[in-house]
């Protein structure tokens, strides 16, 4: 049995832009094309990047007199507080032309809105829009049952687990199983002996298992080893 839900891009693109080096055109090959091609005034709904650069997150996150608790409290303070330049601008663009309601985002100075195509071109241009993105539709398989893949060896138990007292809920039965664990993060390497029998796609479809917008038609890779680690803290075998 199978359903359909659907999420904003917006939680993939915090982690492409938080962790990876993404071209330097503003709107994406698709949008690209399409505005090569001149095709009439085609309606989008898309996701506006401004460039994030408020300085003082890295500090208050870094803040070791503050309590973890404070610390997150001043960092969600001064993503909701910033103002990126010529917001004002891009806003009351993005009013004006919007079919639908503009919604802006904190987490990074991001708004999603709907727009002829000729606009979205428009908007490229603007000093200070580093990215233009189709907010697309994604579905989903639902969870099934499934006997994970023979496991090439053992793993260590990491020090992240240990602190977490992971190990004890193990030893009590409790280990996630039948579970469906998704990241979002910078990738993860399908063939790292710890990750490769737990990876989803061993009985299901790619499409169902795996997204990347910069290159969506490969397996599973990693950029940069972050998603790696995250995921192996995760699902890592042992």
């Amino acid at each position: 049995m199978k359903f359909r839900s659907y999420i904003s891009l917006l939680a993939v693109l915090i982690c492409l832009l938080t962790f990876t080096a993404i071209e330097a055109q503003v709107l994406t090959p698709h949008l690209q094309e399409a505005t090569a091609n001149n095709i009439a005034d085609s309606v989008y709904t898309v996701v506006i990047i401004q460039e994030n650069s408020a300085p003082e997150l890295p500090m208050l996150a870094a803040n070791s007199e503050l309590s973890r608790a404070s610390r997150i409290k001043s960092v969600v303070n001064s993503l909701r507080n910033f103002t990126p330049e010529n917001q004002k601008e891009i806003l009351d663009y993005l009013t004006l032309n919007s079919t639908t309601e503009v919604i802006r985002h904190w987490v990074i100075p991001a708004y999603t809105a709907t727009l002829p195509l000729s606009k979205i071109e428009e908007l490229s241009k603007f000093n200070n829009v580093v990215r233009i993105v189709e907010d697309i539709e994604l579905s989903f398989d639902a969870p099934v049952k499934e006997e994970s893949a023979p496991m090439a060896a053992a793993f260590p138990i990491s020090d992240e687990l240990n602190l977490m007292n992971v190990p004890s809920l193990w030893h009590k039965g409790i280990r996630g199983s039948g579970s469906v664990v998704c990241s979002f993060d910078t990738g993860v390497d399908v063939l790292h002996p710890a990750l490769q029998s737990k990876w989803r796609g061993n009985h299901k479809s790619l499409a169902s298992t795996w997204f990347s917008k910069i290159k969506p038609d490969t397996i599973p890779y990693d950029v940069s080893g972050h998603g790696i680690h995250t995921m192996g803290v995760m699902v890592g075998g042992l």
